[in-house]
């Protein structure tokens, strides 16, 4: 079990605890460790807290085991904390009990503490469907599933973490809450009439993807993965910059692609598609042994590389 806040502490109230130590004027103590544990999550307090220990000489930092371990159970840590965390304990000697600390809480079902400067929550769940969720207990969603589905969910967190996930279904869903949704390299995703997509989504590592009556008015570019292919089907508000050059199959339909300015493929545009392209848009084809068809040629080959 994990150590629980129970006295929570703003950032700058525990700076002030911290700054006589961090400045080298005292020696930290366990006390003054556990008691920054009991007070937030917050990443830079955290990671302050972390650096302090560092400063003192190896046999007193072995000491602050307990501590470094605390920092991970049930806790989510950015990966600088990480780092500090595994010098600490290859100094003290516990590298493979916090390495197993780390183990559990990335694979426990249930809430875990976010890095955050008040107390928020993630849930981490081993269910594969969501049909409905409680924002207002957590700010945070990681499925640790293979395969998981988000449906018409009222209301969705601001932190989403499918990374566990190989095959992704979004369906009807207005994202204007998530700040951060996080994908799998080499994941299936396909996203259904959803709205407010955050601009943050890497697409660039999925497999492949379908993206079905989706508004990407946040998106100055899309740049998508490899695999075998992508659909965009019905996207409203299509960025003028479009990179699906790492599928063989590309479906592009029901589209407006008249403000379209640069558009990247790996193979020349099926018949359907090159109608569409604006003559103002430029075209880039990777295959050097493509056989494009004259009128094509004709209509874009100044824009070839």
């Amino acid at each position: 079990m994990g150590l629980p806040i129970t006295s929570p502490k703003g950032a700058l109230r525990i700076e002030n605890m911290l700054r006589p130590y961090k400045r080298g004027e005292k020696e930290i103590t366990l006390d003054v460790g556990l008691d920054v544990l009991m007070s937030t999550n917050y990443a830079r307090s955290v990671r302050d807290m972390l650096l302090c220990i560092e400063k003192i000489p190896i046999d007193k930092q072995r000491e602050f085991e307990s501590v470094v371990l605390f920092t991970f159970v049930d806790r989510l840590q950015p990966i600088d904390i990480h780092n500090i965390a595994q010098n600490l304990a290859q100094n003290g000697g516990y590298e493979k009990k916090l390495a197993k600390r780390i183990a559990q809480t990335a694979c426990k079902h249930g809430e875990i503490l976010m890095s955050s400067p008040t107390p928020t929550y993630c849930l981490q769940s081993l269910d594969t469907d969501f049909v409905r969720f409680d924002a207002d207990k957590y700010d945070g969603l990681k499925v640790l599933r293979e395969k998981c589905g988000i449906k018409a969910v009222p209301k969705l967190p601001s932190f989403i973490d499918l990374t566990e996930c190989l095959t992704v279904e979004i369906y009807r869903q207005n994202l204007q809450n998530v700040k951060t949704l996080k994908l799998a390299p080499n994941c299936n995703i396909e996203i259904t009439h959803c709205q407010n997509l955050p601009n943050n989504i890497d697409f660039s590592k999925v497999q492949n993807i379908c993206l079905n009556g989706c508004d990407l008015r946040n998106f100055d570019q899309l740049i998508l993965g490899k695999g075998q292919q992508a659909q965009l089907i019905g996207v409203q508000n299509l960025p003028s910059f479009l990179d699906i050059s790492g599928y063989d199959k590309v479906l592009l339909v029901g589209a407006d692609l008249s403000h379209l300015k640069y558009l990247k493929l790996k193979k020349a545009p099926p018949a359907y598609l090159e109608n569409l392209i604006p003559n103002s848009c430029q075209v880039e084809i990777l295959s050097k042994n493509e056989v494009l068809k004259p009128s094509f040629l004709q209509k874009f080959k100044q824009r070839f590389k």
